[in-house]
């Protein structure tokens, strides 16, 4: 199960902020995640992807997390800093995006075409 991780801002703060983990964890828990409030349709193949580089990034905070309190520093929730080995894509959303037009253009499409718009 993949771990919940707690955000240290709102979802809109953390589109505003150069925190590039917590942005993409709350744009994956809020519209990626299956069970998501806000769930996008985004193909199976796209999600795996995406779910694949949060699962690692989750991990990778774990990991960081028992380290620091394997020395004496225990954080609790907080999220520690300087976490390696974990590269987030800035283009990670760029394939479910291109997928979300497609569907609005088809979708306009087909509401342009029926006779009450036209």
């Amino acid at each position: 199960k993949l771990p919940k991780l707690p955000h240290s801002v709102t979802m809109t703060a953390s589109m505003k902020q150069n925190n590039l983990f917590d942005a993409v964890d709350m744009i994956y828990d809020n519209f990626i995640d299956k069970n998501a409030a806000y769930q996008i349709n985004v193909s199976s193949q796209c999600r795996g992807q995406i779910t694949k580089i949060v699962v690692q990034h989750r991990l990778s905070v774990e990991a960081q997390r028992e380290k620091l309190k394997a020395m004496g520093n225990d954080i609790g929730g907080i999220i520690p800093s300087g976490l390696s080995g974990i590269i987030v894509d800035v283009h990670i959303f760029d394939e479910a995006s291109n997928e979300i037009l497609a569907l609005l253009r088809s979708s306009f499409y087909r509401f342009a075409q029926t006779k009450a718009y036209k």
